[in-house]
């Protein structure tokens, strides 16, 4: 059951009654929602608690990322989640091993159109295989990204020669760049996916893979309801989850697209973080 809940008199919210299905279940984006980058690629204690809690409780909590498995995975260690990872905007899914065993890939005649269009550009870009990302060679961009990510990927000159399986391509550029470049995609291959976790990144995935799909998948492995799960994001990238889930949250700092898409816009009027937040008006 839902019920109304007001903030400066507009209603945004909606609150959950306990008394009916309990949350079995929380997918977590990582950047932007666990990480904040603006304060040194932290998890806010406050998070890493109800987290822990909630974990202590029973309750499955996945990591739903952009990033590849590896860099999920060092999430995964921190916070001590023994489980499913969601990586790739929902292209692959690993099981507690590490073992990719949901995947979608680009088609590599596609991928290759991409890249090469992208290199002649000069546009930055990184290709995810099954094992790792990938680019032409390494430079400032690179340098940038494996630092926030805390894993590198690997440079390959001899990239746009081979046929590539990827899940996800990754384009880099000025804001209004990426903007140009997305609509020119769109407009060419309707059959691919475009998101951007961040201004300057495009994220371009097969149209049938998406975070919701892959928690449609990670919730029928584990026997847990729709109703039964929270997903928590913040950029366009999470609004599959958000849609799939019985209860789906907005941190604060969120883009417009995924508020307008969420049952719950967090506020941060008590001093917490968006997570820490989340669970106490849901699973606690």
């Amino acid at each position: 059951m839902w019920e109304s809940y007001c903030i400066r008199g507009k209603v945004v919210n909606m609150v959950y009654n306990r008394s009916m299905d309990r949350i079995e279940l929380i997918a977590i984006d990582i950047d932007g929602t666990l990480v904040d980058h603006s304060n040194g690629s932290t998890i806010a204690e406050a998070d890493r608690a109800a987290i822990a809690e909630a974990q202590a409780r029973g309750i499955h909590v996945v990591l739903a990322s952009g990033r590849g498995y590896d860099g999920a995975a060092l999430y995964n260690r921190e916070l001590g989640i023994r489980g499913y990872t969601i990586a790739s905007v929902g292209a692959h899914v690993a099981d507690a091993g590490g073992q990719i065993v949901f995947a979608t890939h680009i088609d590599p005649a596609v991928t290759r159109e991409i890249l090469t269009g992208a290199a002649r550009r000069g546009i930055h870009f990184h290709a995810y295989l099954d094992d790792r990302f990938y680019y032409l060679e390494p430079n400032e961009y690179t340098a940038q990204y494996e630092a926030q990510l805390g894993y590198a990927g690997a440079a390959d000159p001899d990239l746009l020669a081979k046929e590539l399986r990827a899940a996800k391509l990754l384009l880099v550029a000025e804001p209004d760049e990426i903007l140009r470049i997305r609509s020119e995609l769109e407009a060419r291959y309707p059959g691919l996916a475009f998101g951007s976790s961040a201004p300057f990144f495009l994220e371009i995935i097969d149209g049938a893979a998406n975070k919701g799909r892959a928690l449609a998948f990670v919730a029928g492995q584990l026997g847990v309801p729709a109703g039964r799960i929270m997903a928590i994001g913040d950029s366009d990238i999470d609004i599959s989850m958000l849609r799939f889930a019985g209860v789906g949250v907005a941190v604060k700092s969120a883009d417009p697209a995924l508020k307008a898409e969420a049952d719950y816009v967090c506020t941060g009027e008590r001093g917490e973080p968006g997570i820490a937040e989340a669970i106490r008006v849901f699973a606690s």
